[in-house]
């Protein structure tokens, strides 16, 4: 019987570890076991009933087993973890391991899926032409000035064209008028030189 209560003893005190073990553990995770996130998700919390150390960490992992980068944060019992950018869709999974006050070391995972709505970028606007500087662009009232001046110059010259042409005719005419005359005193001079001559051979 002696033997019986030594090794019933020697069972208890090997079992204290493994229960003050059972009772360090998982209290409450953010986004939590095969939740559906609906929203983009930068960042996982998990939430320990015991104080961990620094060594503990996360990781996580795609559908395909594609380890995600991710930051690791220890404060007391919490540890959080940020990404760098929101998770694409799928199922994901935690990897989770803790070392509590005891030294023990203790691991766990649990999935969860993202479904959120997904953000198509923005598309380009059609470049409108900017509208010419007010410099360049021609006022109505000097264009309108413009062209009646140059009308103005045109009809005046039309209107002085027949003044010009009379002018340039009757001075045409007074050139004639000399050649003509000085044409008949040349005309009388040979005459005259001619009826001389005629007349001294005839003497």
């Amino acid at each position: 019987m002696k033997w019986l209560w030594t090794t019933g003893i020697a069972l208890i005190l090997l079992m204290l570890p493994q229960i003050a073990f059972a009772h360090t553990g998982l209290e409450t995770a953010s986004p939590s076991e095969n939740e559906l996130i609906k929203e983009p998700l930068t960042e996982i919390r998990l939430k320990f009933n015991t104080d961990i150390e620094t060594l503990s960490r996360i990781t996580l992992k795609d559908e395909q087993e594609n380890e995600i980068a991710i930051a690791v944060e220890i404060d007391q019992d919490t540890m959080t973890g940020t990404l760098d950018k929101p998770l694409d869709n799928g199922k994901y999974t935690v990897n989770w391991s803790i070392m509590g006050e005891d030294t023990h070391v203790i691991k766990g995972n649990y999935t969860f899926t993202v479904d959120a709505p997904v953000v198509e970028p923005p598309k380009e606007e059609a470049k409108v032409p900017e509208p010419a500087p007010l410099d360049s662009q021609e006022d109505p009232a000097a264009a309108a000035s413009t062209h009646s001046s140059a009308y103005d110059n045109g009809e005046t010259a039309q209107t002085a064209s027949p003044d010009k042409k009379t002018s340039e005719t009757t001075k045409q005419t007074s050139y004639s008028w000399i050649y003509y005359v000085v044409g008949a005193v040349l005309l009388l001079f040979v005459l005259d030189w001619i009826l001389g001559k005629r007349r001294k051979q005839q003497s």
